[in-house]
């Protein structure tokens, strides 16, 4: 915590672009952008970043809060993007993702709010923990088949974003994964899933429609095995998500489901 309670700092000066993906913090205060919020480089404010070539990972916190941040391009060399990287950079409205970048970390995005759309190329194969929760103005997001993992409430929040297609390399679907989406209207799970975690759609009050293997033939409820373990009823409370209580019997490795906490109903 290098930098810890230094609140008057308003800016950060580098002059080398590529040293300083390379810094490692060990905590988000030790660096100094988590205060100052504004990056000069070569004393000029840094609005569009490019990670240059040679670059293999963005450490952890590099880039946190970095409010004069509006678009970042991360190059080809690129392998991974650290937990927190660009977390809180409330001005980014756009992000190129470089096609050699195989995971995105915990919280990478979260909270940046002026985020519109992103797509994910097909080298990444995973998504961590939070990675986009509470992108507010993201409305599109394209997820490739070679993403094997996506962390709990990954999504979480993102109130602008309408639908969403879970790739079929995926088989779990974490906690609160896309909780607080309350623009959602239709989501596509894949025969491959075998576990649905807590809250994972709690809050999308405008879910219309479910797609995929599990999908009643109306679209409006997950039915596996005859039995009924989702209704999507856009525009009432009832869209929190019901649950019945014969999923309890299910094999846990046909589907396990762990939203013990929602409103149990009994079908007949």
């Amino acid at each position: 915590s290098a930098f810890q309670g230094c609140e008057g700092l308003t800016r950060v000066y580098i002059s080398n672009l590529s040293a300083w993906c390379k810094t490692s913090f060990g905590t988000i205060a030790a660096n100094p952008l988590y205060y100052a919020k504004n990056l000069y480089m070569k004393g000029k404010l840094v609005t569009k970043l490019t990670i240059p070539s040679k670059i293999t990972e963005i450490k952890d916190y590099a880039f946190y809060g970095c409010n004069s941040l509006e678009s970042v391009t991360i190059g080809k060399d690129v392998t991974s993007i650290g937990r927190s990287a660009f977390d809180g950079c409330n001005s980014l409205e756009s992000v190129t993702i470089g096609k050699d970048v195989t995971s995105i970390g915990d919280s990478a995005f979260d909270g940046c709010n002026s985020l519109k759309n992103i797509t994910i190329p097909d080298s990444v194969t995973s998504i961590g923990y939070r990675a986009f929760s509470d992108c507010s103005s993201l409305t599109n997001i394209t997820i490739p088949d070679s993403v094997t993992e996506i962390g709990d409430v990954a999504f979480y929040g993102c109130s602008s974003l309408t639908n969403i297609t879970i790739p079929d390399s995926v088989t779990e679907i974490g906690s609160s994964i896309l909780s607080g989406c309350s623009s959602l209207t239709s989501i596509t799970i894949p025969d491959s899933v075998t576990e649905i975690g807590d809250k994972a759609f709690y809050g999308c009050n405008n879910l219309q429609e479910f797609k995929g293997k599990f999908a009643s033939e109306d679209n409006r409820s997950l039915i596996i095995d005859g039995v009924l373990i989702y209704i999507a009823d856009a525009g009432t409370t009832k869209s929190q998500v019901v649950i019945v209580q014969q999923v309890l019997q299910f094999p846990i490795a046909l589907l396990r489901l762990k939203q013990m906490h929602y409103r149990v109903l009994q079908v007949s």
